[in-house]
């Protein structure tokens, strides 16, 4: 198997370009994925001062401004996930979760009853419009 082109222009022994094509990595971006995920095992593999080399080499291969250089960057986490700032958490509802739930159970028990259709009618409606915001109008409470 041949050694990929930018293999070739690492600045590396023949052993080393040996031990680096073993990777099997196709662009200077996956072969630097799979060193950044298990850098301690790569030097170890390598030895440091070859590793440090051959990282600044590809570093300096990925181009600026990709998608990938941005990923590369983050060191990544105990398995070799790059770990990002967590999501932002949701805003909280514009609407009282309690009174919601009031509403809900009160229209769930009307069904249940067998209560009129306007009086059902008029109590989706409340939660319609409780759910929809204060810019919909006031329902009543039940």
């Amino acid at each position: 198997m041949a050694a990929p082109d930018f293999v070739k222009t690492l600045p590396a022994t023949e052993e080393e370009a040996r031990k680096l094509q073993s990777f099997g990595a196709e662009s200077p971006e996956a072969l630097l994925a799979m060193i950044t995920a298990g850098r301690d095992a790569f030097d170890a593999f390598m030895g440091r001062d070859p590793a440090n080399r051959i990282v600044r080499a590809l570093r300096a291969m990925v181009p600026p401004g990709s998608d990938s250089r941005r990923r590369l960057r983050d060191p990544p986490g105990g398995l070799g996930a790059s770990l990002q700032p967590p999501p932002k958490a949701p805003a909280p509802p514009a609407f009282d979760i309690a009174r919601r739930d009031r509403i809900f159970e009160h229209l769930q028990h009307l069904r249940r009853s067998g209560a009129p259709a306007e009086e059902v009618s008029r109590v989706e409606q409340e939660l319609d419009a409780l759910l929809r915001g204060p810019s919909s109008g006031r329902a009543t409470q039940p």
